[in-house]
């Protein structure tokens, strides 16, 4: 979740071409790295400027909403623990799936 706060485009793309462009094998060395650090490291990252703007190539708003939801739930599911986000804010992630609009 925190990749676009730590990582310049240029340095995502070099880390991408590492990985011949396999988006899957990227996020699972990226979240195996990330196990490691600091949780007060990967909250500032969360709380960054820099997620506060982001938004994924092609997504838009929309996507970056989506992004946020579901992989919140990848980590509140495992946990056990409940969701943050309210009944709304799933119903307008759910519109866009439905709509076409991707996994962010």
């Amino acid at each position: 979740m925190t990749m676009p706060a730590r990582y310049s485009q240029e340095e995502f793309m070099a880390e991408l071409q590492r990985c011949a462009f396999d988006f899957t094998r990227l996020s699972n060395e990226v979240a195996s790295r990330d196990a490691t650090r600091p949780a007060g490291e990967l909250v500032a990252s969360l709380r960054s400027d820099v997620m506060a703007r982001w938004t994924p190539p092609g997504g838009g708003y929309h996507g970056a909403l989506t992004h946020v939801v579901i992989h919140g739930l990848d980590v509140t599911v495992p946990l056990g623990a409940s969701r943050c986000s309210p009944d709304e804010t799933i119903r307008i992630v759910l519109d866009n799936l439905t709509a076409g609009g991707g996994r962010g």
